[in-house]
Formats: C-alpha cells, structure tokens, sequence
C-alpha cells in the first residue's frame, strides 16, 4: 500500500511540474536584435518573435547591441538588453509574488494584439521609413479631408485639442463644434491643422458627447467625416485614476518602454487615445529601434480609425 502511495505522489508531482512547464511565463512585447531561445523540447535556437510566449524551462540569449521587452503573466514588464544568457524560471521568480487584479484584465487584449503579425515589419519601404527616426502618422475618416484625432474619443482632462490634415498650404479651414441637437457651440475660422480649446470655459457638460466636423472655407463640400468625443464624469476620472494607480503598483510603479506599451492598452481600454497615442510614441522614444512597438502603434492607429460608428 505503501508503495503505491509513494508512486501516486511521485506521479501527481510530475504531472503537476509538467503542466507548470506548459504554461507561459512571459509574452514578447518587441525585440531589437539577435534574440533567440532554447526551449526545454529542442536542442536549437530559435529568434524570438514578437508574440512568442516564453515558458518555464526555456533559456533566453541575448546578442550584442541588442533588446528585449517582456511582459510577465501576471502584468510585471521586464526589459534585457545585457547580452547573455537568461533562464526564464530566474526570470520568472523575480517577477512572482505580486498581487494582480487589474492586469488580468488587460491580458487578453495585450497577448491577442502583439501575437498578431506586423505586415510593417516585412514592409521593405515601411522598414527605410522607420529607420529615418518616425513613426508613420495616419489620418483617419479618410473621405475628403482626413482626421488625424480618433473618430470617438474620451477625454479626462478639461483641455481639448483636436486635429486633422492638411489639404494644401497656406488653406483656411472652417471647425465647428456641436451638441447633439446639432446647434453649434463654437465656429473658429484657422491656416492651422489643429484647434485647442477649454471645455470648462464653453462649459461643456461632462458625460455627454460633443460633435465636430472641420471643412476648407473655400470649399464646404470639402470636408471631413463628422467626429465626436465625451467628457469624462467626476466618478468615471476617480474610478481610472484609482485603478491606473493599482496597475502601476501591481507592476512595480515602472517608466520603461515595455510598461508604457502596458499602459497604452489600459488607456485605450478605457477610450482615452490621447494618453494611449502618448505612451505609445514614449515607449518609441524609450526604445529607439525597437520596431515591434511601432508596428503595435500603427495597429492602435488602425483601431481608431475602425472604431467609427
């Protein structure tokens, strides 16, 4: 009896450590460089890919002059750029043993979206571009005169500016800013690209949506699709704010690239684009020719272009 006691625990304790081994400790937010893996099946090195998942028993390499950022199942972002050779379990263990309760809300929306491939990156005239220094800025609602803001929007803060794209130089273009009875609530005539304005001062309401459109004065016909964006609520900003800061203690209160591309994917969770598209060009600063995160910006770009409703 004893025996075949012994060799259930022995059996349990093994199946138990392989199915740990089968479960993912890390996802790859992006890569510069030669970075390659040993996984614990195969006896060579494969590049890693944005996407990949890492697991227990894989090793990872680093080359010279290279980088990696990895986001930890449990939201905990770590960035490698000493070449060497890593264990994912010392990995592992040195991100364990903190409390998640907002990330897991993010993950599936952050694996599903960096384990998509980038057409940018097999692009070659993308790949020249990006190497000049920028990343690509595209107008969305392209009909005549493209918008370069999200077509829906939410705003936390009282100070709005919105913008579009130029139709030729030196042209005036008319914006006008609505309520949803369609009366108008500010008409600006301006050379400018871009219009700023306080809500507080138009003693806009907050928790309702506000329309705008912007057409050439020289032309009315040629204009852009009708766009709208909402204040946030006193509770709604309270409510963000709060949990913003649970994320950032749960990920250890990091400013690196691979946290910022974490909180551009709560902000657009949370339809602020604004705060999104800037943690996404601060992750690209961060990590100058890194251009997986260009290409999860450019995807971001994409989303709010397709969020017209």
């Amino acid at each position: 009896m004893k025996k075949i006691f012994l060799f259930t625990s022995l059996l349990l304790i093994f199946c138990f450590g392989i199915a740990l081994s089968k479960e993912f400790k890390f996802c790859v937010l992006g890569k510069k460089g030669t970075v390659q893996v040993k996984t614990s099946h195969s006896k060579k090195t494969e590049e890693v890919k944005t996407g990949d998942k890492l697991f227990l028993n894989d090793n990872l390499i680093i080359g010279d002059g290279s980088y990696i950022g990895l986001v930890h199942s449990n939201g905990k972002t770590i960035e490698i750029s000493k070449p060497g050779s890593y264990k994912i379990s010392e990995l592992s263990s040195s991100a364990e043993g903190r409390k998640t309760s907002v990330f897991p809300k993010l993950a599936e929306m952050i694996f599903n979206n960096v384990s998509k491939k980038g057409s940018l990156l097999t692009d070659k005239s993308n790949k020249s571009e990006m190497k000049t220094g920028g990343y690509i800025e595209r107008g969305i609602g392209e009909v005549n005169l493209p918008i370069v803001s999200p077509l829906k929007n939410h705003f936390i803060n009282r100070n709005i500016t919105l913008c579009w794209n130029s139709y030729k130089d030196n042209s005036e273009y008319v914006f006008k800013l609505m309520n949803r009875f369609n009366k108008v609530l500010l008409t600006k005539t301006s050379t400018d690209t871009c219009i700023s304005f306080d809500a507080e001062s138009l003693k806009l309401e907050k928790g309702i949506y506000y329309f705008w459109v912007v057409n050439l004065a020289s032309d009315t016909d040629y204009k852009s699709h009708e766009a709208c964006f909402r204040l946030l609520s006193d509770n709604e900003i309270v409510t963000i704010n709060d949990t913003l800061k649970e994320l950032k203690e749960e990920m250890g209160v990091d400013n690196t690239a691979a946290s910022n591309i974490v909180y551009a994917f709560f902000y657009e969770q949370n339809n602020l684009y604004d705060e999104a598209a800037n943690a996404y060009k601060q992750a690209i600063n961060m990590a100058p020719g890194v251009y997986d995160y260009v290409v999860l910006y450019e995807g971001f770009l994409s989303r709010t272009k397709s969020s017209e409703k």
